[in-house]
């Protein structure tokens, strides 16, 4: 009887605690990832961005433009109706603002930069934004909003300040002593200057030995002026073992400066540890049995 009235409470706790089970909705998918356009003042150009509906219905999408700048971890955040510190909202125009596209389909808009010839800024940053707007609401009538922001980086060839620095490049922990293989890396890069950098180079492994492995590659990203912006990789495998000199080479993407940094990591994987001590302590205890057989060997045989 006591298991029946539980088996009843529990059933009707779940009932009341999760009244509805909702479908999740899928997604959307926008290329290319970002834009970058040569563009002096006083011209103009266009490209394409594609909008694939995986949403399981046929959706709405509204194009938009809007300012960017970077957070303070340096990914990209759209400023809405603010204006950025070098502004280009205002001068992109999409070929449509509102298009239905069928659940699968792939629909291609074109989109327009046309920079004014009173321009003075060596470098413009704003994106295209696409918004998913989703009728189904959950319990009431919320309106769902989903949106993608396509960064549009443009460069006006005007004089610029290029500078930039590598800011961090350590582990991801921290630690120069790693107890499992591989390793994660988080290379920082900060830029001073008035245009956006495309830092990217390579990072040489060295052993104990000193033989090298074959070079890794990292980037390139890109790093808006006044931001510091991060990336990440993971070198070696679960089997990597011992003392690791890592030299770090960046190139700013620009003017070609090339900067350096080093780090030592020792890697000590616990698993291979434990292997390792306990064959020295079997071939300790070997050893001893070994050198007492001997002695016990040599007394008998000097008795007879």
């Amino acid at each position: 009887m006591n298991k029946l009235l539980f088996l009843f409470s529990l059933i009707t706790s779940i009932i009341f605690v999760i009244p509805y089970s909702v479908k999740a909705e899928g997604d959307f998918m926008v290329t290319p990832a970002k834009m970058e356009l040569e563009l002096k003042p006083g011209t103009k150009t266009s490209f394409d961005i594609s909008i694939t509906n995986r949403t399981g219905r046929t959706a709405t999408f509204l194009l938009g433009a809007e300012d960017i700048t970077s957070e303070e971890n340096g990914d990209v955040k759209l400023l809405g109706m603010f204006a950025g510190s070098f502004p280009l909202k205002d001068y992109i125009k999409a070929s449509f603002r509102e298009i239905e596209i069928n659940d699968g389909e792939k629909s291609v808009v074109s989109i327009t930069v046309d920079l004014p010839v009173w321009i003075k800024d060596p470098g413009l940053y704003g994106a295209v934004t696409i918004t998913l707007l989703n009728p189904a609401s959950v319990g009431g009538n919320a309106r769902i909003q989903t949106q993608i922001g396509v960064p549009i980086l443009v460069s006006t060839g005007l004089q610029a300040k290029v500078a930039g620095r590598i800011d961090l490049f350590d582990t991801l922990s921290g630690r120069k002593i790693i107890f499992s293989g591989p390793v994660d890396l988080k290379i920082s890069y900060s830029n001073e200057g008035d245009l956006h950098l495309r830092p990217g180079g390579i990072i040489e492994i060295t052993n104990l030995f000193g033989m090298k492995s074959e070079p890794a590659i990292v980037g390139p990203w890109f790093v808006l002026p006044g931001s510091t912006r991060s990336i990440l990789t993971t070198l070696g495998t679960p089997y990597s073992f011992g003392r690791y000199t890592l030299g770090l080479t960046i190139n700013n993407g620009v003017d070609n400066k090339l900067e350096n940094a080093k780090l030592v990591v020792w890697v000590l994987p616990w698993r291979i540890l434990l292997a390792i001590f306990a064959g020295l302590v079997v071939l300790y205890v070997l050893l001893r049995m070994f050198g007492l057989f001997e002695i016990k060997f040599k007394n008998t045989w000097l008795k007879k």
